[in-house]
């Protein structure tokens, strides 16, 4: 090559007031909404599969009594 290429310029960023406490702390809370999140989805997936199973019991029921 007849030139050299330009390298891009390196950022480095040192925050003033870095609080390790108040970071870890924001994980903590993530952590534990995410766990709420996935135990909640999967108590509505249970509960949809019982009500399904209760009116697939009622219908066959019904088709028992002649209705």
């Amino acid at each position: 090559m007849l030139f050299k290429l330009r390298k891009h310029r390196v950022f480095h960023y040192q925050p003033l007031y870095y609080k390790p406490e108040t970071d870890e702390r924001q994980r903590r809370k993530i952590r534990f909404q995410q766990a709420r999140r996935k135990a909640r989805s999967q108590r509505s997936f249970v509960f949809l599969l019982a009500a399904l199973g209760i009116v697939i019991y009622f219908l066959y029921l019904l088709s028992q009594r002649g209705y």
